[in-house]
């Protein structure tokens, strides 16, 4: 009898159809121990371990002799080896932040502060429902680290069948030159690709039907993405909707 990766004195299966050589019992176990380790078998009795996050290559493991939590770490340890830590997967889904929206029916800006308290932000989803303004200004978002909020050098352009609106100071999010009875609906996306760079780009649209589409780049100066503003490029007030951020980090 061989010794087995999980069973002690578990014979090594000879046939490769594998799920059918261990009993029901067996099965099940190991079974929730692959779904943690993700293990490749060979009909040899070899054992490849697909995913370990702490060892850099895939590595054949046909001596596995332990596994076991300590302290809420999944560890396991090899006859020859030293024992290992086996971190739970992580999914993006874990990672994401769905914040509180702020009711824009009245004021001129709306903050979101300290996203970079859980952690460094790689993407942000702006949600926008039925947001308005009382007049045919553009909506701006503006970025920037702890210190403040950025209001120079971005790239920045809103396209809609009205024409073309570009900005400098902030992601310029629609079309200017409404007639103030639009109320704005959509997402658009801010991503970090590195280096204090972020982009931008998304679609809202109008209840009249009109739709406008964007994009941009800044890059950032003074420190990592920690706030955000939603505010408009003229003098309008915000006369409706909710405004919300999810935060990928």
């Amino acid at each position: 009898m061989a010794t087995a990766p999980f069973l002690p004195n578990e014979a090594i299966p000879q046939s490769s159809d594998l799920i059918s050589a261990y009993p029901p019992l067996e099965r099940s176990f190991r079974d929730i121990i692959e779904s943690w380790l993700l293990i490749e078998h060979n009909t040899n009795g070899t054992h490849k371990l697909v995913t370990l996050d702490d060892i850099a290559e895939p590595t054949i493991a046909a001596t596995l002799v332990g596994i076991w939590q300590e302290t809420g770490i999944l560890k396991t340890r090899f006859a020859a080896g030293a024992v290992k830590n086996l971190a739970t997967q992580e999914y993006v889904d874990d990672k994401r932040e769905q914040l509180t929206p702020l009711s824009t029916g009245t004021g001129t800006e709306f903050d979101f502060t300290g996203l970079k308290t859980k952690g460094s932000v790689k993407k942000i989803i702006c949600t926008w429902n039925l947001v308005g303004l009382s007049g045919g200004d553009a909506m701006l978002i503006q970025i920037g680290p702890t210190a403040g909020l950025q209001v120079i050098t971005y790239s920045s352009s809103a396209t809609s069948s009205l024409g073309l609106s570009t900005a400098a100071n902030g992601f310029v999010c629609n079309k200017s030159g409404g007639s103030g009875i639009e109320q704005w609906t959509g997402n658009m996306t801010l991503a970090h690709q590195g280096s204090d760079v972020w982009t931008i780009s998304g679609s809202i649209g109008e209840t009249g039907g009109r739709h406008s589409y964007n994009a941009g780049a800044v890059t950032l100066t003074g420190g990592e993405l920690d706030q955000l503003r939603l505010t408009r490029a003229g003098t309008n007030d915000f006369d409706s909707g909710s405004f919300g951020l999810i935060v990928e980090r």
